[in-house]
């Protein structure tokens, strides 16, 4: 990431520009596709872009210049240690349910994901064929999280 100081915003525009191949005021999955080819990284794949423009646009299709600056200006998140991971891990679960140490129900990391990161449930549900859940229980193992961040 680059310092916002060191680069203008009419400089954060000019690339912003030459990624906009069809000149609609917008960067698409299919320029950024194309973008890619050209510099020959074979192997991305339409679906990776999609998701990706996805994550940042607010449309959801297309990103604007106003959501290219920002994401060009955002400070990099601050590294956790994995002790402060788990006692956020922790502090998820209900106290209703009983959960052994080290696991959370997955409605709680669903309600929060859904809260505080927008996600939806189909997002959800895509994240979760990549952890591995207790089917019985529905519990979500600390170090299954941990995995997949890794």
């Amino acid at each position: 990431m680059l310092p916002a100081t060191e680069i203008s915003e009419s400089e954060i525009f000019s690339v912003f520009s030459f990624l906009d191949i069809n000149k609609d005021n917008s960067i698409d999955s299919n320029e950024l596709y194309k973008l890619a080819k050209r510099l020959r990284y074979e192997n991305i794949n339409l679906d990776e872009l999609d998701r990706a423009v996805r994550d940042v646009s607010i449309n959801s299709t297309t990103i604007a210049f106003p959501q290219f600056l920002a994401l060009l200006s955002k400070t990099p998140a601050p590294e956790f240690s994995a002790s402060d991971l788990y006692l956020s891990f922790e502090n998820l679960k209900d106290d209703e349910i009983e959960a052994p140490d080290g696991y959370i129900k997955k409605d709680n990391l669903q309600r929060m994901l859904e809260t505080y990161s927008n996600v939806s449930s189909e997002e959800f549900e895509e994240l979760l064929l990549h952890l591995n859940i207790d089917k019985e229980n529905d519990f979500l193992p600390f170090e299954a999280l941990i995995s997949m961040l890794r």
